[in-house]
Parts: C-alpha cells; sequence; structure tokens
C-alpha cells in the first residue's frame, strides 16, 4: 500500500545510514582521508584522477592505489572494469557521506580547486581541434565532472579558471553533441568575467 511505502522508505534510509557510518567508522586514517576526498567527483574517475586530485597533505601519492582497493574491497567504491582501463564511482549514499566528512574536515574548497585543476590539466592535453574525435571520446566519461567543476567555478566566481575549463573542453561540446551546453557555459561565465576584472581594477580605499 502507497501509506505502507512511505512509512518505511524512512527506515529502510535510517538503516542504510547507520550501516554505511558503521562500516566508514571502521577505516583507518588514510582509508578515511581517501573516501571523503573522493566526494568531490561525479560520474566516476580513474586511478590517476584520484591520486591526482587526492592525495597530499597526509596521503602518499604512491599510496593511493592500495587505498583505493581497500575500498573498493570494503565495498565503499564500486570498481567498473571497462575494455582497457578500470573506472571507479561511489553510490549516491556513499557521496552524500563522503562530501559531509570532507566538510567536517574543512577540505572542500581545497580538494574542489584540485577537482577542476585536473580536469583541465586533463583537457588541455587533447588537441582543441581534432577531426578524429579521440579526444571528445576521452572527456565524454568526464562528463559530469566536467559539469560539476565549471559549476563550482561559477559559485566562486572563478571565471578565468572556468573559462579555460569550458574552453578546453571543445571537442567534448562539438564532437560529443554537447553544443548548446557548452554554449551556455561559455555564456554563463563571460557575464561574470567582466564583472570580476572590473573589481580588481577598482582601487582599494584608504
Amino acid at each position: 500500500m502507497p501509506g505502507g511505502c512511505s512509512r518505511t522508505a524512512p527506515s529502510r534510509q535510517r538503516t542504510l545510514q547507520a550501516a554505511l557510518e558503521w562500516t566508514a567508522g571502521l577505516l583507518d586514517s588514510d582509508e578515511s582521508v581517501l573516501l571523503r576526498r573522493l566526494g568531490v567527483f561525479v560520474g566516476g574517475w580513474t586511478l590517476v584522477a584520484a591520486e591526482a586530485v587526492c592525495a597530499g597533505d597526509g596521503l602518499a601519492d604512491d599510496g593511493v592505489a592500495d587505498v583505493l582497493q581497500r575500498l573498493v574491497t570494503k565495498s565503499l567504491v564500486v570498481a567498473e572494469h571497462l575494455e582497457f582501463s578500470v573506472r571507479y564511482r561511489l553510490l549516491e549514499t556513499v557521496r552524500a557521506y563522503a562530501l559531509g566528512q570532507l566538510a567536517a574536515a574543512g577540505e572542500t574548497d581545497v580538494f574542489r580547486h584540485q577537482h577542476v585543476a585536473f580536469l583541465l590539466q586533463l583537457a588541455e592535453q587533447t588537441e582543441p581541434l581534432s577531426l578524429a574525435g579521440l579526444d571528445a571520446a576521452l572527456l565524454e566519461h568526464e562528463v559530469d565532472n566536467v559539469r560539476a567543476a565549471l559549476e563550482w567555478t561559477l559559485v566562486h566566481e572563478q571565471a578565468e579558471l572556468g573559462l579555460r575549463l569550458a574552453s578546453a573542453v571543445h571537442p567534448l561540446w562539438v564532437y560529443g553533441g554537447h553544443y548548446a551546453e557548452g554554449r551556455t557555459w561559455l555564456e554563463r561565465l563571460l557575464v561574470l568575467w567582466p564583472r570580476r576584472r572590473r573589481e580588481a581594477a577598482e582601487p582599494v580605499p584608504c
């Protein structure tokens, strides 16, 4: 019955949340640190991405692979084996928990920025006018990450960074069939850009 479903749904949600918190409570320090930092990814990531974005400040670059595998073994991270690679992702309930922990640790802005920086570096390695479309295929896997990164640059008024990223992923917009979306991101960022330039040019009051 509809009434019964509505009454039991919150109970199931609380049970899942309690199970997640119990499992997370058994993690060691490195596992806890990596899990919360992985929350910045949307739609999955590669090992290279995890090492680039999440390492540092107590988590060694060369230790990320081992810690990530331990999180997979503990069913907190899902590993999806593609033809020639592996992508990882968090279930939405786990990602929400991870983001909460990231905020509690005061690390949200630091690792959101590193997330944007990694995507920018990845995109700038591609050939903007590649007619083969191979670069678009590479970036297509990161489309949700790109969207999240661009939204972060808008919210935090990082117009220059956002415009660099939106321009660097040109193959994604053109060859991935996201023409209108790419134009919309650029338009939103360009509206922000003049305001930021004006503010930077204004003299500081004595």
